[in-house]
């Protein structure tokens, strides 16, 4: 009794299906113990056992038993004889199963918001079934493109006019290609300042201009004529195009002290035969 209480109680731990055979050999009478106990097990309980049992199946196909067979069709409201097809595909909506219709399932030719008519590499490769188009996204920052005027007060030797042009060219060389810098004079020489800002504008299509006075001080041509003549160009451009570019004037070079210091230092210290010392 000790070893049929263990076997059912191992039987409802493990399964029905792993023990019943012994059980059923245990739980018989002697005499047909004796007799046959190989034809109480489970898969040879009867001659048609083997066309029963399929262990491919899941166990919930069996739920009378081995020696009952699979159950392959399941009573319906309409009929008790329906067959217990699978229910197809489909997103459940209150309790309830609906089989999706097949465009929504499959991608067409025509370009959706399923299937981009541009190639982006962020997305997954099944978002393009019928191919990568040849059109690609730019995922890079939007350009922005700065035009700096370098501004002076312009001289009749020619000599001088072409150092503010030179040194527009060494500060161009050392910023990206998004960004134009280029020489004006106030008067006297030329390209004059509305010129190059007409210039700025409509041929190199900047998104903003940054005038500089190259100045050591603040004098009169910076606080007064320069903003005149920026103005006026402003006034004379705004008529000409819808949307202006934002153009703002900065301080003179010699505005910064301690920049101009440095650089009085540094050319002095190659004068002195012995060299300074700071505080």
């Amino acid at each position: 009794m000790k070893y049929t209480s263990f076997l059912v109680a191992l039987t409802a731990l493990c399964g029905a299906n792993a023990f019943v055979g012994p059980l059923r050999i245990i739980l018989a009478p002697r005499s047909l113990r004796d007799a046959s106990p190989f034809l109480l097990s489970p898969l040879h309980s009867n001659s048609n056992a083997d066309d029963l049992f399929d262990p491919l199946l899941s166990p919930h196909a069996y739920p009378n038993g081995v020696d009952a067979g699979p159950v392959t069709e399941k009573p319906s409201n309409n009929s008790s004889n329906a067959p217990n097809k699978r229910k197809p595909f489909g997103f459940r909506t209150n309790g309830e199963e609906s089989e999706p219709e097949n465009k929504s399932l499959h991608f067409n030719n025509k370009p959706s918001a399923l299937q981009p008519n541009v190639f982006d590499p962020t997305l997954s490769p099944h978002r393009y079934p019928n191919g990568t188009p040849d059109q690609v996204i730019d995922l890079s920052a939007p350009t922005h493109k700065i035009g700096i005027l370098l501004m002076d007060h312009g001289s009749r030797n020619p000599q001088s006019n072409q150092r503010l042009h030179d040194l527009a060219q060494l500060y161009q060389s050392r910023l990206s290609s998004e960004t134009i810098v280029r020489a004006a004079h106030m008067e006297i020489a030329e390209p004059s300042i509305p010129q190059v800002l007409r210039q700025l504008v409509f041929e190199d299509q900047v998104d903003q201009i940054i005038c500089h006075p190259y100045f050591l001080s603040p004098g009169r041509h910076v606080t007064q004529d320069i903003p005149q003549i920026v103005q006026q160009a402003i006034t004379e451009l705004s008529q000409e195009v819808d949307e202006m570019p934002p153009i703002v004037t900065t301080d003179p070079v010699g505005a910064q002290t301690d920049v101009m210091i440095s650089a009085i230092h540094n050319l002095v210290q190659q004068s002195v035969t012995v060299p300074l010392t700071p505080r």
